[in-house]
């Protein structure tokens, strides 16, 4: 069996419904999978709300990570697509952040319609709400941000089959988008 291998970008570990779900499943998962390799990475360095038992890492660090890698938020999605390192790239549709706006209909429809992000979102509601709104249905469901399920999806039903970008794919990448 292989040893799990997952990485999860968050915003921050601190106290919001997100980073507590995580930690909690974080903390379960390597429990339940003691030789499993788990980091969170994050962008604004803050105190975790809960103690996490596996490995914190800056946003920088994911973009050499060689292991399934799960957004949870629109701007953690727009960088992993960038990242040459994940084997596999997931965005965990955890809000209905086009709702709230402060971008255009092109910016999230250039994340949420990307063919290089597997769209999970956490509940039936929520996979109602984004097939309609963005004519995509989500891959999959998965609860309070259970990484157990997440490894199961990669492993058993969708196996990894995304090209993964060189170095230089990731550059040229990276700079057409900020043209666009």
């Amino acid at each position: 069996m292989n040893t799990p291998k997952l990485g999860m970008l968050l915003n921050n570990l601190g106290g919001s419904q997100l980073a507590a779900s995580a930690i909690i499943a974080g903390n379960r998962f390597v429990k339940d999978n003691p030789q499993s390799d788990l980091i969170f990475f994050q962008s604004n360095l803050t105190m975790p709300c809960y103690r996490p038992n596996f490995a914190v890492m800056d946003y920088a660090e994911v973009y050499g990570h060689d292991a399934v890698c799960i957004a949870t938020d629109f701007d953690s999605a727009k960088y992993l697509i960038k990242c040459p390192g994940p084997s596999h790239r997931i965005f965990y549709v955890w809000d209905l952040e086009w709702l709230h706006g402060g971008k255009t209909y092109e910016d999230f429809a250039g994340i949420y319609k990307n063919e290089l992000l597997d769209i999970v979102v956490q509940s039936e509601v929520h996979k109602e709400i984004f097939t309609r709104s963005w004519n995509r249905i989500p891959s999959t469901v998965v609860e309070n941000a259970d990484l157990s399920e997440f490894y199961k999806y990669v492993t058993e039903i969708k196996k990894p089959t995304l090209k993964r970008r060189t170095f230089v794919e990731g550059l040229f990448y990276a700079k057409s988008s900020k043209s666009a």
